[in-house]
């Protein structure tokens, strides 16, 4: 432990200190003073590591294992820092950190936690408590395969159907009638991951209007408009789809039995379609929460309600929502990555998804004009709604198999 915390604090001050030099210069900071905060900073974190050494002798408590804490912290620091520069105000840190007084106070507390944990002998106690030496995370592999497994596993609760959803099962056969039970009993896990998505987007719209009504003036001096959402359109939406989870839930808790059947596996195409819908309808019910909060906060920046921009973001996300929901089935159909431990082991849907993340890193230093992208995706969507069942009904047989 004291070899590991002296290279990490070490090699903390030595990659700290070219950027502080860099960035401390353009803001007008001498190399002196770049190096008394490069300093500072280091001492304060190894002051910050002997306080929460200290706290575990006196509670027993491991900080880093608080998570609810730690983000809150976490949070607390970026608003102390940024909230000012968003209201105009300059910081009174600066100064007070570039006072001698409270650089020696830093630098003298930090040179005596360096002094303690360095002739500090009961770190074994201390490491068996942090890390529980039967701890999934000191093995990795395992550690994924149980995150894996635990993300597609049902509730029990889920297998207890009612009445009335008995009856959504009224009338249908075959694979409709297959499909609905499993949407059924694993309701949990298609309706959780939307849920969150909605949760999120309407928190960011509340947060957008608010922050719109406060601040813009700042973005009328800006020049925002809607224009500057549409590169990132693509990567939002990209992340925003819950399509990966369902098919890895269907995987695990259906199709890795019946796919083992030839007959499962030939009538690919007719599973596939089904699922598109109902896949389809919840990625389309996030695209409506997203555009609604766009929509509201361009509305709160004083834009219009009706406008060209406007209406071509809409067609953006929701052609995006309906191809990112084509493309992680047909991704499914086709290339079957999984594993039975949930493992990802064909490379070719690696290498398809990196350049699909690749485009959408790209569309935003690319800076297409509205009309074009927004025809381009429009394009896009409808050949792969077109393509993608064509592909899943010649290949899906022979693709759509236990790996």
């Amino acid at each position: 432990m004291q070899a590991s915390l002296a290279y990490r604090y070490t090699t903390f001050l030595l990659y700290l200190l070219p950027a502080m030099l860099l960035f401390g210069s353009l803001a007008g900071v001498s190399i002196l003073q770049g190096v008394l905060l490069t300093i500072m900073v280091t001492m304060w974190r190894v002051l910050a590591e002997y306080a929460h050494l200290k706290l575990f002798e006196k509670t027993g408590i491991v900080l880093i294992k608080q998570t609810a804490l730690v983000w809150m912290i976490i949070l607390i620091g970026y608003a102390g820092a940024y909230l000012p520069l968003l209201l105009g105000k300059v910081p009174f840190t600066g100064t007070l950190l570039l006072s001698l007084p409270v650089s020696i106070v830093i630098i003298a507390v930090g040179l005596f936690a360096v002094f303690q944990l360095a002739r500090y002998t009961g770190y074994s106690g201390v490491v068996d408590a942090a890390t529980k030496r039967d701890d999934p995370l000191l093995d990795l592999g395992r550690m994924v395969t149980e995150s894996q497994k635990k993300s597609v596993k049902s509730k029990d609760s889920d297998y207890i159907i009612d009445v009335n959803e008995q009856g959504k099962l009224d009338g249908k056969k075959g694979y409709a009638y297959l499909n609905a039970i499993f949407f059924l009993r694993h309701r949990s896990l298609i309706s959780s991951p939307v849920n969150k998505r909605l949760v999120i987007v309407g928190a960011f719209g509340v947060v957008g209007i608010l922050l719109t009504f406060l601040f813009r003036e700042q973005l009328q001096s800006l020049k925002w408009t809607v224009g500057t959402v549409f590169p990132f359109l693509v990567l939002i939406m990209y992340y925003m789809s819950v399509g990966e989870n369902i098919c890895k839930a269907m995987f695990y808790n259906c199709d890795l039995s019946l796919m083992r059947y030839s007959f499962y596996r030939g009538s690919a195409f007719g599973h596939f379609l089904i699922r598109l819908k109902k896949m389809m309808g919840l990625n389309l019910s996030i695209a409506a929460a997203f555009g609604v909060s766009l929509t509201a906060i361009i509305a709160a920046a004083g834009g219009e309600w009706l406008n060209r921009e406007l209406f071509m973001l809409w067609i953006c996300v929701i052609s995006l929502s309906v191809f990112f929901t084509i493309h992680h089935l047909f991704m499914y159909y086709i290339f079957q990555p999984y594993s039975t431990e949930l493992n990802v082991k064909n490379p070719l849907y690696y290498i398809v998804n990196m350049g699909i993340s690749a485009a959408s890193g790209a569309c935003i230093f690319l800076r297409i004009p509205i009309v074009p992208f927004t025809v381009s995706i429009a394009a896009l969507t409808l050949i792969y709604l077109a393509a993608a069942p064509v592909l899943v009904r010649r290949y899906g047989p022979r693709t759509f198999r236990v790996r």
